[in-house]
């Protein structure tokens, strides 16, 4: 999907999962979880990492592909 990153699954809850975005090399730079407050899959960046504009498309493309999986 992606040129730079990889999105695992690391936790399946009843209703939502949580997802690892990864490196192509491997190494953890953020988690995507379900955020009750705002009711939606939200993305979380590990501290001192650096994004390009088409990695953060990536990211949201798969938020949004999620949230319609979710429907």
């Amino acid at each position: 999907m992606s040129k730079w990153i990889d999105f695992k699954e690391i936790e399946e809850k009843p209703k939502t999962k949580v997802w690892a975005v990864l490196t192509k090399q491997g190494d953890t730079i953020g988690t995507i979880s379900w955020y009750a407050p705002w009711r939606q899959y939200c993305f979380e960046p590990e501290p001192d990492t650096v994004w390009a504009a088409s990695c953060l498309r990536d990211v949201e493309a798969f938020i949004k592909e999620q949230m319609e999986a979710r429907k």
